[in-house]
C-alpha cells in the first residue's frame, strides 16, 4: 500500500472514530472547537485514542459548564515526531465535584498512563486569573512503523 494511501485511510478512520465521540455530546460550534492537523494514528490504538479524547473532553465539559461563557477550544497538531492535544477549556474553579466521589481523578491517571504507553506525556493547569484549565496531552510516534517495510 503506498504510504499517501495509508495516511488517508487512517485519517478517515480517525475522522470517524471523532465524529463517533462528538456525536454523544451535544456541542454547538461556540461552546466546541477543534483544530487538527492530518496526523496518522496508525501506531496509536484506536480505543487508547478514543479513551484519552473522552476524558479530555468530560473533564472540559464538567469544568466549564458553571463559567459565564463556556467554551472548548481543543487543538491537535504534530510537531515532528510528536503528536500534541492541546485543550484549553473556560473554568471557575480548580475542583469539581463528582456525585460519587471515589470516581474523581481517574480520567486523569488514564490519559496519563495511555500517554506514558505511547512515551507520552500529560500536563495540566488551572489558570486562576484567566479562569482557564489547559491540558496538554503528547504522544511520541515511533521513528519506523512495524507495518513499514525496511527497504
Amino acid at each position: 500500500m503506498e504510504n499517501d494511501e495509508r495516511s488517508s485511510s487512517s485519517y478517515l478512520k480517525g475522522k470517524s472514530l471523532y465524529k463517533g465521540i462528538f456525536s454523544r455530546v451535544t456541542l454547538d460550534d461556540e461552546l466546541f472547537q477543534l483544530e487538527s492537523d492530518v496526523i496518522d494514528y496508525s501506531f496509536m490504538d484506536p480505543i487508547d485514542r478514543c479513551a484519552v479524547l473522552c476524558n479530555m473532553l468530560d473533564n472540559a465539559l464538567e469544568s466549564c459548564l458553571a463559567a459565564e461563557e463556556p467554551f472548548i477550544l481543543l487543538r491537535m497538531v504534530e510537531q515532528h515526531s510528536t503528536i500534541l492535544w492541546k485543550m484549553k477549556n473556560s473554568c471557575i474553579r480548580m475542583e469539581q465535584e463528582k456525585e460519587d466521589a471515589f470516581a474523581h481523578g481517574f480520567g486523569m491517571q488514564n490519559i496519563r498512563d495511555i500517554a506514558r504507553h505511547y512515551q507520552g506525556t500529560l500536563s495540566a493547569g488551572w489558570e486562576r486569573t484567566h479562569l482557564l484549565f489547559r491540558t496538554t496531552v503528547a504522544f511520541d510516534k515511533p521513528l519506523m512503523s512495524e507495518n513499514e517495510p525496511l527497504m
